[in-house]
């Protein structure tokens, strides 16, 4: 009996800036932590980049939209090559309605506060209700529980912080199926 894997594709929007990040490569499980990831040079790795084993956009994709590449990185000790399946979504793809979300939390915050954000963190194209929305950086020990909820024919997520003092961090949300 054979048992076929199917490789994960990353989706990246068409219009997405300089430096969003398309996949924390040790927090998706591509690389380890101990490892240095690194591009391997391909057709399409100009528009990419590696920044503390991050990959990152580096340069306009929307001449890529609606076309799945594969982005080939390399590590060091031990040496290995992988490839990443990253699809370049249309301008219809479900997205969020903001590339920023402002969320402060006061020092005196008491823990199971829901934390408002601004702009409300939404997304745009969200035709199915089976959505998910989650934090994907540093996701193993955040004190924060995110619930997706539907209103109308609109997907927004709602943040509960479980402590009461934070430092400054920033956080990254996915969006998936």
């Amino acid at each position: 009996m054979s048992i076929l894997y199917k490789p994960k594709i990353l989706t990246v929007r068409w219009d997405a800036p300089f430096g969003w990040l398309v996949s924390d490569l040790v927090e998706d499980g591509y690389a380890r932590k101990h490892e240095n990831c690194s591009l391997h040079t391909s057709n399409h790795s100009q528009y990419f980049q590696i920044i503390d084993n991050r990959l990152l956009v580096q340069s306009p994709i929307k001449h890529l939209q609606g076309r799945t590449i594969a982005i080939v990185v390399q590590t060091i000790a031990p040496e290995r090559v992988f490839a990443i399946n990253v699809h370049i979504s249309g301008s219809l793809a479900t997205r969020f309605s903001s590339d920023v979300y402002g969320i402060k939390i006061r020092e005196d915050t008491a823990p199971e506060t829901l934390v408002p954000s601004s702009p409300e963190i939404t997304l745009i194209n969200s035709s199915s209700s089976n959505l998910h929305i989650s934090i994907i950086s540093n996701s193993t020990n955040l004190p924060f529980v995110i619930v997706a909820k539907r209103r109308q024919n609109l997907t927004y997520a709602r943040v509960t912080c479980f402590i009461n003092f934070l430092s400054k961090m920033r956080l990254f949300f996915s969006c998936f199926q």
